[in-house]
């Protein structure tokens, strides 16, 4: 029986444990995912896996601002972990 290959619910689980949060962008220059709120939705039916997310103002190329979703993990009462 051969090794369970790490799929991108594994990698965004694993940077969300390392890190404060995660976006898109960082999704995509640290981890290669192109669609990161099909892998959060995936995630959040995992068993003990709870995850919030808020909408954020960053700038665009053209300097203006649009908002962006950012997700962290909580425990199951919604405290931040």
């Amino acid at each position: 029986m051969g090794v369970r290959k790490r799929t991108q619910e594994d990698r965004v689980l694993s940077y969300l444990k390392e890190h404060d949060s995660i976006t898109g962008k960082q999704a995509y220059l640290d981890l290669g995912i192109m669609h990161l709120p099909k892998r959060i939705n995936t995630l959040k039916k995992w068993d003990g896996i709870y995850i919030k997310s808020e909408k954020i103002p960053v700038p665009n190329k053209y300097h203006e601002i649009v908002h962006v979703s950012r997700y962290w993990l909580v425990d199951k009462i919604g405290r931040r972990k």
